[in-house]
């Protein structure tokens, strides 16, 4: 029932709107631009709407994850939206701060503090204080999880929002490589088929989100009841490992059997002595299939892992170890300020070594190189103490998925068992990978830290009351 206090809120808000719409209006007659006097409104409609149904606006964020090449700003917008919203209704209600709860926050304001100090330090200021930036629009992204993630999305829609919109990827990067399709396909050389970036704008990155996607899919496959269902899982899960081939991901490969083994660990109690045969067999024709498809581009690429002195990419990356190596012994304890190894390497003698013609032409922002390793640019950026930071939280949302699936499994709760241990799988899977690929706030390591909290609260609630009963 609302408070006297609510029904005064919600009469200001509807007082307050209309005259912003007003205002912004005339304000857009008076310029050049008068056709956009309808923008305002149509703004206000859809701030309404996104009132109405916020969830929508959280799965339309999560959705476009993989699409990086088209979304544009759109999930800025979106999140801006919802974020508006959501602090609407805190002035409504409060309660929502419930869901805000969470033992990773102290962690996220310590590790803001560490790169904050280190970037009032930094010798490179613009690049230090524009991760600042995104490091707080991570908190906000990590906190529309916490507020709009239910039992029912955290269960049911999320993952099949990920699942599909991975899957869509997968198809688009497969579709990409036979059809050449230019804008879905990134070239690595003379010699070597394009590698598929589906509509990522990056094969490595690409590869990261069809490997996140198989602990999900798996779930989804022992979910179903259906035989034609759990066929038709069977197909996507073909499709999206056919996708991580196509990426021609090197550190893709690995991260890739190395989920597998996770995964199969996990469920080895499913493979019943009885299925064993049946399980050989479908391995055995599955692996047929992929010697079959796999382009012969791509075990040449695999051979190269080792060739440092042939291989330019391999060389490269090992220079980014040196050189980080040599700016931790002078700057170990603060760092050289956050995101800054790409301003460090571009000074040193490996970039101009390495570097193309193309890149030189652009001075020192074309020699400006990731480490290839998120815990290295951490290390680097914040030092010690920020990298230590960084461990604690991940820590935390490994203890927090794990505790998770103690209360489930102490109380029954049979129903969310199985997805807490694919978002884990997935979680996993992401932190072996960002090893070997450089994205601090990389979306869905943020879904997962969220998603980790989630768990805990899940797991502890009644479940009648997250079912609605």
């Amino acid at each position: 029932m609302r408070t006297q206090e609510d029904t005064i809120n919600i009469r200001l808000i509807y007082i307050i709107l209309p005259l912003i719409v007003i205002v912004a209006a005339v304000s857009f007659l008076t310029t050049q631009n008068y056709l956009y006097v309808v923008v305002p409104g149509l703004a206000i409609l859809a701030l309404f709407l996104l009132g109405r149904f916020p969830e929508i606006g959280y799965y339309a964020i999560v959705f476009m994850i993989p699409f990086g090449a088209f979304r544009g700003a759109a999930p800025w917008v979106i999140a801006f939206a919802l974020t508006a919203l959501t602090l609407f209704q805190f002035l409504l209600n409060k309660r929502i701060t419930d869901r805000l709860k969470s033992s990773l926050w102290i962690w996220f304001f310590v590790l803001y503090a560490v790169s904050a100090f280190s970037a009032v330090i930094s010798a490179y200021p613009e690049t230090a204080y524009h991760e600042l930036n995104l490091l707080a629009s991570a908190y906000i992204f990590i906190a529309l999880n916490l507020v709009y993630l239910s039992y029912k999305s955290f269960s049911k829609t999320l993952p099949a929002v990920l699942i599909i919109s991975i899957s869509i990827g997968a198809f688009l990067g497969t579709i990409a490589h036979y059809f050449e399709i230019p804008f879905l396909a990134h070239t690595i050389g003379t010699g070597v088929d394009p590698r598929a970036v589906g509509a990522a704008t990056d094969p490595n990155n690409f590869s990261l989100m069809l490997i996140f996607s198989m602990p999900l899919l798996v779930h989804w496959f022992f979910s179903a009841k259906r035989p034609a269902e759990k066929l038709f899982v069977v197909l996507v899960v073909f499709m999206n490992i056919y996708g991580i081939v196509l990426t021609y991901s090197r550190g893709g490969a690995i991260v890739f059997l190395i989920t597998l083994l996770f995964i199969l660990f996990e469920h080895r109690k499913r493979f019943k002595t009885k299925y064993l045969g049946l399980l050989l067999a479908s391995v055995s024709i599955s692996a047929l299939m992929v010697i079959a498809l796999v382009p012969a581009d791509y075990w040449e690429r695999q051979k190269t892992m080792t060739h440092t002195k042939t291989d330019t990419a391999v060389g490269r990356r090992l220079s980014y170890i040196v050189v980080a190596w040599d700016t931790f012994k002078k700057n170990p304890i603060i760092g050289t300020g956050p995101g800054t190894y790409k301003n460090v390497f571009a000074e040193s003698g490996y970039a101009r070594h390495f570097a193309l013609e193309t890149e030189l032409e652009k001075g020192p922002v074309g020699l400006q190189r990731r480490a290839h390793n998120t815990y290295i640019e951490h290390l680097i950026g914040t030092g010690i103490i920020g990298f230590l930071v960084f461990l604690i939280i991940i820590w935390i949302a490994l203890r927090n998925f794990r505790k998770a699936l103690d209360n489930c499994k102490k109380s029954g709760r049979e129903d969310i068992v199985s997805i807490i241990t694919a978002y884990r799988l997935s979680f996993i899977s992401v932190l072996f990978y960002l090893l070997v690929f450089s994205d601090v706030y990389h979306k869905y390591l943020l879904v997962s830290l969220a998603l980790s909290q989630v768990a805990i609260r899940l797991s502890k609630e009644d479940p009648s009351k997250e079912t609605g009963e």
